[in-house]
């Protein structure tokens, strides 16, 4: 989650890369169809990517653009999100404003990157994911985010900051 520009796609777009170098097949649905890593199969269009994202194979999937894709009321997208995992997909769902995606979505992510926001949009990833860290989101710089997750190996809390541009 972050706002324009903040480097949320060009994170996912990194992924991607990394995904497809381990041989897992990447698919993406964005509104804009712009250039992804060689590999990635990209749908603009919701029903042509759910086709393929509930076929038989596993599958990285990146939703981009989430207030278009996913939307706030979006039950065919919800399902991606509650049930994908057992499916075999990973989904990774990409958003300007934690208001603008589905709360069943946002509650079944394992883990968060959180770039530059508002502080609205913040305090609900803060309590969400009870990181009190996350406050500090509006005062992220472009590229850097915030990467937590629901527990680290120790069971824990898991919070720490990045930067989409110094990262591998």
């Amino acid at each position: 989650m972050g706002i324009t520009e903040s480097g949320k796609t060009t994170l996912c777009k990194k992924l991607a890369q990394k995904h497809l170098e381990q041989k897992f097949p990447v698919i993406a649905l964005t509104p804009i169809f712009d250039e992804w890593p060689k590999g990635t199969a990209l749908y603009t269009n919701q029903e042509l990517f759910l086709d393929r994202f509930w076929g038989p194979e596993k599958a990285i999937a990146f939703i981009d653009e989430g207030k278009r894709t996913a939307g706030q009321y979006n039950e065919a997208m919800e399902a991606t999100a509650e049930i994908g995992r057992h499916w075999g997909k990973s989904c990774y769902y990409a958003g300007q404003r934690a208001s603008q995606l589905s709360t069943n979505i946002r509650a079944m992510c394992s883990q968060l990157f959180c770039f530059a926001q508002g502080p609205k949009d913040a305090a609900i990833l803060a309590e969400e994911w009870n990181q009190p860290e996350l406050l500090k989101a509006p005062e992220l710089n472009q590229g850097e985010y915030f990467l937590v997750r629901r527990f680290g190996k120790d069971r824990k809390k898991f919070c720490i900051k990045l930067d989409v541009f110094k990262e591998g």
